[in-house]
């Protein structure tokens, strides 16, 4: 797979102007003088304009951002003096660098060159060289010592202070791999203790500082290194150190066949940053003794030391025990409130009554498919308007919202509100009607509360030109997050404006339809997707939804057609996939794509990463969990895995049938086969176009030691899926940890009959 695409804004003309961020706040002028920029707010503006998407925000979000509301007309006079106070001092007077018209505020991305923006590029581009040069400017606090009274000010300088913190252990890990490949091991050990300085808890960093002990010679301070990470984890986050920290510990511990002697000198050198007394050498010999046999130091009679050393070893083995028992205890427990239908069957339900009247969490909600009444095609526009405004809902971190695919069922039905709400698991369903009469539309819309009686509240009524399509979707995805009273954050506030992709409404139809049809997981189904994506994109060239979805068709086909074409079509996916990052890096469909594409080209790290990031800007895409679950599933987490999966489900309460087939793979990886083989039993996956929930079935009956139906599975496998190879299983894509793969493979040829 192609590198993540690096969208080069401003190509045109060298910059004039630089702009640090890190540290103190500077700006470097066209003559080489640094200008100082006094106000607050001053700073502020330019901060946010830099790394604006586009470099550009409305004068009514800039108002609201730095003052905390939009419509005081004494607020839109102080940004006017904001604006001409900074191009004063920045020596603009041609307004050259910041522009501006009556709507919206801007700067020249042609004539400012950013830090931190360089150090995103660099790390986009894994440039060391350029890396290293710009965490020379670029790694102090980000905006250090600025912040205004603004709530939205403060959430968006605390998200960009944590990215660019990010931005900067991963820089550093990357330089610190570097200069161990390169024998640079004292260069690459201080890189590791300056991530540790900002991410105290970076296991990658702990593992490098490891290993780069190790190969010096220091075996024993490496082995330490772990030991004071271990216990710092078990004493501030109760947890493990990662499996990976895990065994390079055992790795570099087993490197000597003298153990005890390594581990009595280890215990005597000081943690990190930590410093011990000098111990003349007479003391030494006392404290070595103490250490070994305090009994006897201490005058005590052989037998009593001999009870009192079972009694401590007694009442050790059973605070195990306990300490054990209660752990399983409590595992079982939240195993059981995570997912209630694990539990006996008087306890799933009691569980979920106590869920319902503890956990009330944020605002659920429904958008019903709206009613399209008038001229032909009124059902189309009402159709894509309710999946327009779910996905525009789907943004907000502080609500709840069912899939669309979910809610589709209840289409034309006369089921009451109350029991459609109580079968997808929401409080409040979103209702509409459209009417189109030429190029005019009248839309109507209420909310409904189904905890108070059904009660009905209306939320707006429309009559707009159809050129203003989007424009009534944005508002009435804001009308509803104002009635729930649900906060958003400023990133949520821009990417519902954007969240349609296109100003095309033929478009977003076509794009709407071939979604449609993605989701059938059927060959011909996908054929027909990419003839309406390609439409879609000759009418809007650059409508990301669109092309994202060109590129599933791609990725999807690698699991229909023959196994030689695989690599052509996952190219030409990510070919897509980089265009789509180019006009949008923001849009979690995008980064779910990319992660997925890594996923199969191997890149555990970027597919983990992409996923991540998809899944924290939209908290509602339900795709966006399961795919990343995907991932976990082949990077060796599958319980991780299983909990993303079931929130996918849960946002989609009648799930696609690759949703039950995942969580049966998380189920099986995670050593429960005989639930893996109940829940794809169950799913009614008989003639599906893809061998894999047949392959996950026997895999599962063969895990439980059922191998007569595993067999059997096996059979029908090979009767519907001729072309399917044993061999190719699990290549594409791979398990991070090959040995799963291979054995895998193993356990089908054994099905088979064969060796």
């Amino acid at each position: 797979m192609a590198g993540i695409p690096n969208p080069d804004r401003n190509a045109e003309k060298a910059p004039n102007w630089f702009l640090q961020l890190c540290g103190k706040m500077e700006a470097i002028r066209p003559d080489g003088v640094s200008a100082s920029i006094p106000g607050r707010r001053e700073r502020a503006l330019l901060a946010y304009l830099a790394l604006a998407r586009n470099f550009r925000e409305s004068r009514k979000n800039l108002i609201t951002l730095l003052w905390g509301d939009g419509s005081d007309k004494l607020a839109l006079d102080n940004l006017r003096t904001c604006l001409w106070s900074l191009r004063k001092v920045l020596g603009d007077q041609d307004h050259d660098l910041i522009q501006s018209e009556r709507e919206w505020i801007g700067l020249n991305g042609r004539l400012i060159e950013v830090g931190v923006l360089k150090l995103r590029t660099a790390l986009r581009n894994r440039d060391i060289d350029e890396l290293s040069r710009t965490l020379q400017n670029e790694s102090g606090p980000l905006l250090d010592g600025l912040e205004l009274d603004s709530t939205l000010f403060q959430d968006w300088i605390r998200d960009e202070r944590r990215r660019h913190s990010q931005d900067v252990v991963e820089a550093l890990l990357i330089l610190m791999s570097d200069k161990q490949a390169k024998g640079l091991l004292e260069e690459a050990d201080v890189l590791g203790r300056r991530v540790l300085e900002i991410d105290p808890f970076c296991e990658k960093a702990v593992r490098g500082l490891m290993r780069g002990l190790c190969e010096s010679g220091r075996r024993h301070l490496a082995l330490q290194c772990y030991r004071d990470f271990a216990q710092k984890l078990e004493c501030e986050l109760q947890v493990q150190p990662e499996a990976a920290t895990q065994a390079l510990y055992e790795k570099i511990a087993g490197m000597t066949g003298h153990m005890k002697a390594e581990s009595a000198a280890a215990a005597d050198i000081p943690s990190l940053g930590e410093s011990r007394p000098s111990v003349a050498p007479e003391e030494s010999s006392i404290l070595l003794h103490e250490s070994i046999a305090p009994e006897t130091a201490s005058g005590m009679p052989p037998e009593r030391v001999a009870k009192g050393r079972a009694l401590r070893i007694g009442a050790w083995i059973l605070g195990i025990a306990f300490g054990i028992a209660l752990g399983a205890l409590i595992a079982v427990g939240i195993v059981f409130w995570r997912v209630p239908a694990l539990a006996p069957a008087p306890f799933g339900k009691w569980i979920n009554n106590v869920k319902g009247e503890v956990s009330a969490g944020p605002p659920r909600i429904a958008v019903l498919p709206f009613q399209g009444y008038g001229e032909q095609g009124a059902a189309d526009f009402a159709d894509a308007l309710s999946e327009g405004i779910t996905s525009a809902l789907s943004i907000t971190s502080e609500m709840f919202v069912v899939a669309r695919s979910s809610v589709m069922r209840f289409k034309d039905a006369t089921t009451p509100p109350s029991d459609i709400a109580e079968q997808l698991g929401v409080r409040y369903l979103l209702e509409g009607s459209v009417t189109r009469y030429g190029d005019s539309i009248s839309i109507r819309t209420a909310l409904i509360d189904t905890r108070e009686g059904s009660r009905t509240e209306p939320m707006g009524n429309y009559t707009r030109p159809l050129e203003d399509y989007f424009k009534i979707q944005q508002d009435v995805t804001l009308e509803v997050v104002t009635a729930l009273q649900v906060r958003l954050t400023e990133g949520e506030q821009e990417r519902i404006g954007l969240a349609h992709g296109t100003e095309n409404f033929q478009a977003w139809l076509l794009a709407s339809q071939g979604h449609k049809r993605l989701r059938r997981l059927d060959r011909n189904d996908n054929q027909a997707a990419r003839k309406d994506f390609q439409k879609a994109l000759t009418l809007d060239p650059n409508f990301t939804r669109a092309l994202t979805g060109l590129a599933w068709t791609y990725l999807y086909e690698t699991q229909f057609g023959p196994r030689r074409d695989a690599a052509a079509l996952l190219e030409r996916a990510a070919q897509l996939a980089e265009r789509a990052f180019v006009l949008d890096a923001q849009r979690a469909g995008t980064l779910s794509l990319i992660g997925t594409l890594a996923l199969f080209s191997g890149e555990f790290e970027l597919a983990r990463k992409m996923g991540q990031r998809a899944v924290e800007l939209e908290y509602n895409d339900s795709d966006a969990a399961a795919l990343l679950a995907l991932t976990l599933t082949y990077a060796g987490e599958p319980r991780r895995a299983l909990g993303l999966v079931e929130r996918a489900i849960q946002l989609k309460p009648h799930p696609p049938l690759w949703y039950e087939w995942l969580r049966a793979r998380a189920y099986r990886l995670a050593g429960d086969p005989e639930m893996a083989a109940t829940i794809i039993e169950n799913a009614g996956w008989s003639g599906s176009d893809s061998p894999l929930p047949l392959v996950e079935l026997a895999l599962a009956y063969e895990d439980s030691g059922n191998r007569r139906r595993a067999r059997e599975v096996f059979v029908l496998l090979k009767i519907q899926h001729p072309e399917f190879s044993t061999e190719d299983w699990a290549e594409l894509p791979r398990y991070e940890d090959e040995r799963q793969g291979r054995e895998e493979r193993h356990l089908l040829r054994a099905i088979d009959g064969r060796r």
